[in-house]
């Protein structure tokens, strides 16, 4: 069986087989599939006491694009992630501002992952409507510390430190280490020399550098052991605004890493939506700055930060994400030429948020 439609996720759910502490005893009803990217089908699921979990397949392809494979053991590795997550947030309770979707139920054979239904809108999507993130900034530049993108910026810090100090067991961080995905992904950068030469006349010698001290943080003895998210990106947070809460959602790409690439990958997304006709630009800006600062606290206050090549990897990022904003920036080649000439200063320990 495979959950491509809304009649196989209803009798997948009200199959007996499916079952975890506190399913609603009512029938599943209705199965609305969701934006959940291009390589999955998601789907929000409603039963008739209005209740709502989200069943997310894992097919063998890319969704959007059959004819492209992709390793189903993606699904083990989000499962894991979110257990791990869950026991740390039920260990670390207090007042927090991030959490992940709670885990129900996992066919692994099937590579089904049920999952709690979290509230909140991807932060990708409020971006593009303007004054949906409140941004109002000091003549400094600094967010104030109770507008969004000040308490935003400070939680997905503070989410990247706390993966980061995550306990994965041997066996796990083993699964991680060796994630099916790291091969495709290595391929989509293989691709950037190319794209950089082709498309910005960029010179091949300079990107192979940027990309070779790229490939040394990836290869870091010390990073080895600590769990990295693998895929940050504005939609990767659904945010509720009321209660100031950050969900983090889609953790398939998880695997072994320094906190640096998930922070740069975010980084570069921001600097690109800065640039695009799409967004509220005044909050992806003022988001952006405000995130840089709580790196600076942070990065002044840890040694190990000046072992990773933070611009090297932006660049990277930057780089294989631009081609996905050839509609949205006027003059891409343009816009690529002035990211790249203010790389040093963005990821300046000492800068201040002025830009």
């Amino acid at each position: 069986m495979t959950l491509d439609n809304e009649t196989a996720v209803l009798s997948f759910i009200n199959a007996e087989a499916t079952h975890w502490d506190g399913k609603p005893h009512s029938i599943a009803s209705a199965a609305q599939l969701l934006n959940g990217g291009i390589a999955n089908y998601v789907w929000k699921v409603q039963f008739d006491n209005s209740d709502s979990v989200v069943v997310k397949f894992f097919p063998p392809f890319v969704r959007a694009r059959p004819v492209v494979p992709f390793a189903q053991g993606r699904s083990a590795l989000e499962h894991t992630a979110l257990q791990l997550v869950q026991q740390h947030c039920e260990q670390n309770a207090g007042e927090r501002r991030w959490s992940a979707p709670k885990p129900l139920f996992y066919d692994s054979g099937m590579h089904v992952l049920v999952m709690e239904h979290v509230s909140g809108e991807g932060l990708y999507d409020l971006l593009k409507q303007t004054g949906a993130v409140s941004c109002s900034t000091s003549e400094r530049g600094a967010a104030d510390s109770d507008e969004d993108v000040a308490w935003i910026a400070k939680t997905v810090m503070q989410f990247l430190i706390e993966v980061a100090s995550l306990s994965p067991t041997p066996e796990q961080i083993s699964a991680f280490h060796t994630s099916p995905l790291i091969g495709t992904m290595s391929a989509m950068f293989a691709r950037v020399p190319t794209l950089a030469s082709e498309r910005y006349g960029l010179a091949p010698e300079v990107v192979n550098k940027w990309l070779a001290r790229a490939a040394d943080n990836e290869s870091r003895v010390d990073s080895r052991h600590k769990l990295l998210f693998g895929d940050l990106w504005p939609n990767s947070l659904m945010v509720d605004l009321k209660r100031k809460h950050l969900y983090v959602v889609d953790w398939e790409l998880a695997r072994t890493g320094h906190a640096g690439v998930d922070f740069t990958q975010f980084v570069a997304n921001l600097v690109l939506m800065e640039r695009a006709k799409s967004f509220d630009v005044v909050a992806v800006k003022a988001l952006r700055v405000a995130l840089l600062d709580e790196w600076r606290v942070w990065a002044k206050a840890s040694p190990e930060s000046t072992r990773f090549y933070y611009k090297e990897s932006f660049l990277k990022r930057m780089l294989q994400l631009s081609q996905y904003y050839q509609e949205e920036i006027s003059d891409l080649k343009a816009a690529v030429g002035d990211v790249i000439e203010t790389s040093t200063e963005l990821f300046d320990v000492e800068g201040l948020a002025s830009k």
